[in-house]
């Protein structure tokens, strides 16, 4: 099967960056612990757009993506922004042809290490 990744973008209530920020930063650490197909869970904080968060999601498939969905971490975490957020936009996509490796960092984050297949030489 494909991985599966999902893009999403968090418009919250004016004032309230900083819990909904570490509201997904628990979220995100609990789900790299817990949840084994769970493979990165990225928050970003757009320079230009200070009531948005930005999140990129790796799962190893479409039923760890399942699992991530009826979890115990996603429930605590809308439990924790209840009545703080404005809007959610997701995207799923999937991951085809893709080619990276994966490990853990010392502080327990996945990287990706991108192989780039060599493109044809220009004349």
């Amino acid at each position: 099967m494909s991985k599966l990744a999902l893009i999403v973008t968090v418009e919250f209530e004016p004032g309230l960056k900083d819990e909904v920020l570490q509201a997904l930063l628990t979220h995100r650490e609990r789900c790299l612990k817990e949840e084994p197909g769970t493979l990165l869970y990225e928050v970003l904080v757009p320079l230009e757009e200070p009531a948005k968060l930005l999140l990129f999601e790796l799962y190893s498939d479409s039923s760890a993506f399942s699992a991530h969905t009826a979890g115990r971490s996603i429930a605590h975490y809308r439990d924790d922004v209840r009545g703080k957020i404005r809007s959610v936009t997701s995207y799923k996509c999937s991951v085809d042809g893709a080619s990276a490796s994966w490990d853990a960092s010392a502080t327990g984050l996945l990287r990706t290490t991108p192989t780039l297949a060599s493109a044809p030489s220009r004349p």
